[in-house]
C-alpha cells in the first residue's frame, strides 16, 4: 500500500516522500462458534 506525502522528507525542496507499507494477514483455519459469527458481522457491515 503507498501513502503518498507520509515518508521522508526531501533533502532539497519541499514535502515528503511516499510511505509504503505492507499489511500481512493471517487468518486461522478453524473458527469456533463465536468467532464464526463475528466474523459474519464484519460481512454484514462491509468491512
Amino acid at each position: 500500500m503507498r501513502i503518498p506525502n507520509h515518508g521522508v522528507p526531501h533533502m532539497k525542496g519541499n514535502g515528503c516522500g511516499d510511505l509504503f507499507v505492507v499489511i500481512n494477514i493471517i487468518m486461522p483455519k478453524k473458527l469456533d462458534k463465536s468467532q464464526e459469527d463475528l466474523i459474519k458481522e464484519l460481512e454484514k457491515t462491509g468491512l
